[in-house]
């Protein structure tokens, strides 16, 4: 299990932004090809 001090590093390299007008493609493309759910419909507030 990984330490607290592990965790805390790999997180502090984390970035986090909205998806752009133009990233979109690449976004659902990324989704669907990495994550375990796929490319599923949005809950809340999109544009």
């Amino acid at each position: 299990m990984p330490t607290d001090s592990t965790v805390t590093a790999c997180l502090s390299e984390l970035q986090i932004h909205l998806v752009a007008r133009h990233e979109k493609s690449r976004y659902k493309e990324l989704i669907a090809q990495h994550h375990y759910l796929g490319d599923l419909a949005k809950i809340g507030e999109t544009r």
